[in-house]
């Protein structure tokens, strides 16, 4: 996938200087054409675990097929995305939870907050981060099963 303006905005993050990870993250009731248009939006996020953000796993079979898009007449092929996602200085949170997250906790003793939340479930390490351009949606792959 190549959007411009969707890799600006992603590029201004990194100017920060802050961490950066290839993570899976399906759509699952989202074409991803959509995406491939208008990058992840937080504002279509459910709340999970750990709140209301954009989840990315570092296991692709967490996403696959669990959160992957089912492609439109093909039999059992489905798509995901391995994105590009600024997760900076994070908390892991190893297994507990919070889901009335809305932005990640703050750093003790300072006023900032954390960039993202790293949780565990399922077998798989998650990154949780609560802004758009956290994150590049970069490669669409499409598989069967």
């Amino acid at each position: 996938m190549q959007n411009i303006e969707l890799w600006r905005k992603f590029k201004l993050e990194l100017k920060k200087g802050l961490t950066t990870h290839s993570l899976w993250h399906g759509t699952r009731g989202c074409d991803p054409e959509m995406v491939c248009k208008k990058g992840l939006n937080i504002n279509y996020s459910n709340v999970g675990m750990w709140g209301k953000g954009i989840y990315f796993a570092v296991n692709a079979n967490y996403s696959c097929p669990n959160y992957s898009h089912i492609v439109p007449n093909a039999h059992q092929t489905y798509e995901v995305f391995l994105a590009d996602v600024v997760t900076g200085e994070y908390i892991d949170t190893k297994t507990s939870n919070d889901p009335n997250l809305r932005e990640p906790p703050m750093i003790p003793g300072t006023t900032k907050h954390y960039d993202a939340v790293k949780g565990h479930t399922a077998g798989s390490d998650v990154f949780i981060v609560y802004k758009n351009e956290s994150t590049y949606p970069g490669l669409l792959v499409r598989y069967s099963i």
